[in-house]
């Protein structure tokens, strides 16, 4: 037991002052010098476990810290996730089950209609938005890109390199127009015999390479962006007898995701409809 005293004394290194002690106090019949002995053991055992607990407490707080500033909001991990954007503060999250069986029917399908080709046109028509220079780093990006390009300025007045910004569309809705175009070029025998019902769309009245060349551009665009987001969510299989192969999927299926009329409201209040 004396090797755990907090002056690491042994034991018989305080039988001198014991032994004066037990003179001083000789006759007194509460004295006992081995009483003494046993509270200076009390005392440094009292010590010691004050000690491990108070260890003890310290480690668990920053335990609790740690716990808590590894706990990120979903706002907080889409930063750590994503290349910067001027939207980032506007990301949300939402999860819902898709409204999707195999023929369910929705504004987005079907034939052209002027209401239907409106609809699509309104999930991705919006302007630019402007980068400031001092942003253009967390988008690997230069002003100058070499072999003689050059960002498009988005200022007028500025000359300072600071304080310049420069021009740039959203990705989703650049994705966007591209699934439009495609939905389009589906239906283009559509659009060339229906004019009495519906406008040909301007990308469909130029060359047959040229439209060629577009959807392929947004076909490969769409290939990379579902193999860079790469959904993991499970498509559930429906044990069902009446279908030929006697299971279906189950297209409902329940996803996280950002919250795009969110996106779409910043868009409205800082960029603005394009024509």
């Amino acid at each position: 037991m004396a090797s755990i005293l907090p002056w690491g004394r042994k034991r018989h290194e305080y039988s001198v002052l014991l032994e004066k002690l037990h003179a001083k106090h000789k006759g007194d019949p509460y004295w006992h010098k081995n009483t003494v002995w046993e509270n200076v053991e009390f005392i440094a055992l009292l010590m010691v476990s004050v000690l491990t607990i108070s260890a003890l407490a310290i480690l668990v707080a920053m335990l609790v810290l740690f716990v808590v500033r590894t706990s990120l909001s979903d706002q907080q991990c889409s930063k750590r996730l994503s290349i910067w954007s001027p939207l980032q503060e506007q990301v949300s999250y939402i999860e819902y089950d898709f409204d999707n069986a195999f023929a369910h029917q929705t504004i987005y399908r079907g034939p052209p209609t002027a209401e239907r080709d409106a609809a699509w046109g309104a999930l991705w028509r919006y302007n630019g938005v402007s980068i400031p220079a001092s942003k253009l780093d967390k988008v690997n990006r230069t002003e100058d890109l070499g072999n003689g390009q050059h960002l498009m300025r988005s200022d007028v007045n500025h000359t300072t390199t600071k304080d310049r910004s420069y021009r740039a569309l959203i990705e989703v809705f650049h994705q966007l127009h591209c699934l439009d175009l495609v939905r389009q070029y589906t239906w283009r025998e559509y659009y060339f015999s229906h004019k009495d019902k519906v406008s040909t769309p301007a990308d469909l009245l130029v060359s047959e390479v040229e439209q060629r060349m577009h959807v392929d551009h947004c076909l490969e665009t769409l290939r990379l962006t579902l193999m860079c987001h790469s959904d993991i969510t499970p498509l559930m299989i429906i044990d069902d007898p009446s279908s030929p192969l006697g299971s279906s999927a189950d297209f409902n299926v329940h996803h996280k995701c950002r919250d795009f009329e969110k996106i779409r409201e910043w868009m409205e209040e800082n960029a603005g409809r394009a024509e």
